[in-house]
């Protein structure tokens, strides 16, 4: 498992059975903490002291992340730095995720549902904390970006915000799609040594997206109601196709991780025992080289190596291979869902929605956004490893 992918998988599974589950709720998300969050997360990244998700440090259980970074000198190192106490630390991560996914679902009307092992609302304030902060996630697993929140999207929503029923869905919703990020993940045994694990920066396209359809979501704030204004046939056609409880429930459990699954299991584990394998019969080899003063003779040390590389491409392949299935089958999956989202966006434009109808129309698109974001963090994640293992 990758350093990152282990984050996003830790980040989308933290809301479940929490341990600190009481810190989840009474932490309070605050702009300088959320600086020092981002700032610890990339130093923790860049030092290779993000905690493991395997052996003892489970997303179900936040306190086995806090005793392995308790137990780690360099992720001490990397907290202080950024003025946090792994306990800190700990805490942050539950309150947000806790209130960037109750958020979400009130977002998508499930009002008065709570996600999983959640026995309370969280604070309003940290819903909204969230909800300004969107990418903070995602800045936080990219070396390099802002600490800060961007000012300038917030900026953009504040401009956009109205309630003039007369507006039409703007012209801009909709312009780049959740599916079309979707459609560059190549295959993950297509992956070669050289591909583009970054797919040309998508991880900042779809911020930048997610920001703006929040943003443009956020700027109609008249009273749709439960159900919408019926002004004309065909705008009511547009918000009777709303009503379907599917766009808001549809790939939710596409997230939930290829680690999850038992191919990848299956596929991790021989991955494994091949790397374990492949370096002890290495250190056989080189041992067996003739030796010259000061260490083993030079062309059979080249080919004791080559001979690694070779083994290690090979094995990585065959990883490669087995977990492609289980990973095309969930962006095939998320693809329906986006799909159906994005098809009411083009529709409801033909049929002229207006006004706080927008809003409506503008929902299954933010969820889209939302969810679309974990697939491409992971697919990148996977193509860094075997960047280190290809050799062609």
């Amino acid at each position: 498992m990758r350093a990152r992918h282990k984050l996003v998988c830790l980040l989308m599974l933290g809301v479940t059975a929490f341990g600190h589950a009481q810190d989840a709720l009474t932490y309070a998300l605050t702009p300088a903490g959320a600086e020092k969050f981002v700032g610890a997360t990339q130093q923790l990244l860049a030092v290779g002291a993000m905690p493991s998700l395997q052996g003892n440090v489970t997303p179900a259980n936040l306190a086995n992340v806090k005793t392995a970074l308790d137990g780690n000198p360099a992720a001490q190192q990397a907290l202080a730095a950024a003025g946090l106490t792994s306990g800190e630390y700990v805490a942050f991560i539950g309150a947000a995720m806790v209130a960037m996914m109750v958020g979400q679902m009130e977002l998508a009307g499930m009002r008065g549902t709570l996600p999983p092992g959640v026995t309370a609302r969280p604070s309003q304030p940290n819903i909204d904390f969230m909800k300004n902060n969107t990418d903070l996630f995602q800045r936080s697993m990219q070396p390099g970006a802002p600490a800060a929140a961007n000012a300038g999207a917030a900026a953009t929503g504040a401009r956009a915000r109205t309630s003039d029923e007369a507006l039409p869905l703007p012209a801009s919703a909709g312009a780049v799609l959740p599916s079309s990020i979707l459609a560059r993940l190549l295959p993950l045994d297509a992956i070669k040594r050289g591909t583009d694990c970054s797919l040309g920066g998508v991880q900042a396209t779809i911020e930048k997206e997610l920001a703006a359809t929040v943003a443009l979501h956020d700027a109609y704030y008249g009273n749709p109601g439960d159900s919408g204004l019926k002004r004309t046939a065909a705008e009511g056609a547009i918000l009777d196709r709303l009503e379907d409880p599917d766009l808001e429930s549809c790939g939710i459990a596409v997230n939930g991780g290829t680690a999850l699954t038992p191919e990848f299991a299956a596929a991790d584990a021989a991955w494994q025992a091949a790397s374990n394998r492949i370096a002890e019969e290495q250190q056989a080899a080189w041992a067996a080289c003739p030796g010259i003063p000061g260490g083993k003779e030079p062309a059979c040390e080249r080919q004791v190596n080559a001979d690694a590389a070779r083994k290690t491409h090979a094995a990585h392949r065959q990883y490669l291979a087995s977990v492609a299935p289980p990973f095309a089958a969930r962006v095939a999956a998320l693809k329906t869902c986006t799909l159906k989202r994005e098809a009411l966006v083009a529709d409801a434009k033909a049929a002229n929605v207006r006004g706080a109808n927008v809003k409506l129309v503008l929902r299954p698109l933010v969820v889209g956004w939302q969810q679309v974001m974990f697939l491409p963090a992971e697919w990148s994640s996977i193509c860094e490893s075997a960047q280190r293992s290809l050799i062609e």
